[in-house]
């Protein structure tokens, strides 16, 4: 009775073991199919657009992000996760880091080089239209040669531009005559950067054409400050 009941026994754990191992196998197989597809999701989607991941912003976001869900720079201004001022990150910056071309790049591209204008109303330009006082700036500074203001699209706590009155395309313009106001417009953003408390350090920055990512057509000083910088730029 003991070896019928114990033969029963294996012949049902024999029929019950394949089916068993054939479920298992399916789930393994199953579990392996999606995450080949997801993987290949994944990777459509990087190939489709570049990604900011959180390893090369200062702000805390998602890991993954395309850059085509962040807003626009000059119609936005910051990125919303938070202020530059706050230790957040600016679209600017956080396309920069990205390694992709920025809008600040693609308006550079745009921009078409223009002639010194003769008078302050010949000036086509935004920065000519701010001293026209047609557009309004926050100014920081003025003298009878040169204008300072904030920049709207700051990158640091601190970001001023110090342009000339006298209407300069860029510094490869500049003419050997012109030396006097380059070393005026130098003196001006080192008495900005004192007013500014920028005790610790600044940058002194001037594009130059294209591929200087140069957008606008008047020459400019960007004194940038307020945070740790990083080297090299560009």
């Amino acid at each position: 009775m003991w070896s019928r009941t114990r033969r029963e026994g294996f012949r049902m754990h024999s029929a019950t073991f394949p089916r068993s191992l054939t479920i298992l196998i399916s789930i393994v197989f199953a579990t392996v199919v999606l995450a080949q597809r997801l993987g290949n999701k994944e990777e459509d989607a990087t190939a489709s657009a570049p990604f900011i991941t959180s390893k090369t912003c200062t702000s805390k976001i998602s890991p993954i992000l395309p850059r085509s869900s962040l807003p626009h720079p000059l119609r936005n201004g910051y990125y919303p996760i938070g202020d530059p001022r706050k230790g957040g990150g600016r679209v600017r910056e956080i396309a920069r880091l990205a390694g992709g071309e920025n809008e600040e790049q693609r308006l550079a591209q745009d921009a078409t080089p223009i002639e010194a204008t003769a008078s302050l109303s010949e000036n086509p330009t935004i920065f000519g239209k701010i001293l026209r006082k047609e557009i309004p700036a926050d100014v920081v500074y003025e003298d009878d040669k040169c204008l300072a203001f904030r920049d709207v699209n700051p990158v640091a706590p601190t970001h001023i531009l110090v342009i000339p009155k006298q209407h300069i395309p860029m510094l490869s313009d500049a003419k050997d005559e012109d030396s006097e106001l380059l070393g005026h417009l130098l003196t001006a953003a080192r008495q900005v950067a004192k007013n500014e408390g920028l005790e610790s350090g600044y940058r002194i920055v001037i594009n130059n054409g294209k591929d200087g990512c140069q957008s606008v057509y008047h020459l400019h000083i960007h004194l940038i400050g307020g945070r740790q910088l990083s080297w090299p730029p560009g």
